[in-house]
């Protein structure tokens, strides 16, 4: 119930924000990185649903089964991952605390210029390294559930069937007491722990690239 609550809410949000429903309703254009044949690293434009599963990049694992990977089967690089981006976010970023630092009589701190710039990709990293911690710890207490019920239901068949007395409502406690629906939730939840560690490893790799890129391009700069 709650996650068909959460779709009708963002379906509705969407239908206001593009006003469907109006006369006039807002035109999408695509990125023009994504009428380029030679760009294929879509991963900025992409659903969420393919950023954790990684099935924008399934066509180089294709590629590389049939031949080997070479340079030019990468294409060129997105206007969003390209230095000059990040350059000017953490440019504009240092510029502003230093003037701000400047007008209080204090030492600039890069740290605080890292936090504030590129802060977003960190903290969203740590809130799915979190989820992975509780999944991973969810995994062990839901064996024990399954082998309490088998535990339990080998008792049972020893001593006999339980007689079928009519119509019964089902609780969401005996829902998930049966040991047949904790198997299937253990699966779910080691997928779902697995893609998300990929994901996180791979936002926390791509941000630091994206943090380096800017320092480098940056002292490049001040070194002209």
């Amino acid at each position: 119930v709650i996650l068909y609550a959460l779709h009708i809410v963002i379906e509705g949000y969407v239908l206001y924000k593009l006003k469907y429903l109006s006369a006039s309703p807002v035109q999408l254009k695509p990125h023009s990185d994504l009428e380029d044949d030679n760009m294929h690293y879509v991963f900025p434009y992409v659903t969420l649903p393919s950023r954790f599963t990684f099935w924008w990049a399934s066509w180089i694992l294709r590629v590389g089964y049939k031949e080997p990977l070479e340079m030019s089967h990468l294409g060129k690089i997105p206007k969003l991952m390209r230095a000059k981006p990040s350059y000017d976010v953490f440019k504009e970023t240092y510029d502003h605390d230093k003037a701000k630092a400047a007008a209080k009589n204090k030492k600039l701190s890069l740290w605080g210029v890292y936090i504030k710039a590129f802060s977003g990709a960190f903290v969203i990293s740590g809130v799915v390294r979190l989820m992975v911690d509780v999944l991973t710890f969810s995994s062990p207490l839901i064996l024990n559930g399954i082998v309490t019920w088998a535990t339990v239901n080998l008792n049972q068949g020893q001593a006999g069937q339980p007689v079928y007395q009519g119509p019964y409502l089902v609780t969401a406690g005996e829902f998930f007491d049966n040991g047949f629906i904790l198997l299937i939730l253990m699966f779910i939840v080691n997928i779902m722990r697995y893609q998300l560690d990929y994901f996180g490893v791979y936002m926390t790799f791509q941000q630091g690239i994206q943090l380096k890129t800017a320092l480098q391009t940056m002292i490049y700069n001040k070194v002209l």
